[in-house]
């Protein structure tokens, strides 16, 4: 299975712990099939990216999110870039996975009905069960998706 994780660039201040608890629970449950972005930039140098390197980036990102099974995504921060790359999995049929930490509800992710999208609270000591039932449950949308695709 590939799982493609990001999360707020400006958020990682406030949350990169997390981020890096996140990767290292994907990584365990799925050794070889974790893509992450969110180490590779900081606020500072996305601003003083050029269009191109801007465009690059971006079509690097939805070739991620085109290869991928599941897209994971930290969205204890707000962050609109983030809200995009969600939209874009969902609209490619891909199953979501939205983490936050308690006290950052996210009302708008809740209130999207689609069966593909998971949104957790969780904490650190919660995280590793909680992403394990999450996958299996997004890999058991893949599968019903496959066999439904299958019949045609």
């Amino acid at each position: 299975m590939k799982i493609f994780f990001n999360a707020s660039l400006r958020g990682r201040k406030q949350y990169g712990d997390n981020y890096h608890l996140i990767v290292s629970a994907l990584k365990k449950l799925n050794p070889d099939g974790v893509i992450t972005p969110i180490d590779m930039g900081s606020p500072e140098s996305v601003e003083k990216e050029t269009s191109q390197e801007a465009e690059n980036y971006f079509n690097q990102l939805i070739k991620w999110i085109n290869d991928c099974d599941v897209a994971v995504f930290e969205v204890s921060y707000s962050s609109t870039g983030i809200g995009h790359e969600i939209a874009v999995s969902l609209n490619k049929d891909k199953s979501v996975i939205a983490l936050h930490v308690a006290g950052n509800k996210q009302y708008i992710l809740e209130s999207i009905s689609n069966e593909k999208l998971q949104v957790i609270e969780y904490s650190p000591d919660t995280l590793s069960k909680l992403m394990s039932e999450a996958l299996h449950f997004a890999k058991d949308q893949q599968d019903i998706r496959l066999a439904q695709r299958s019949e045609l």
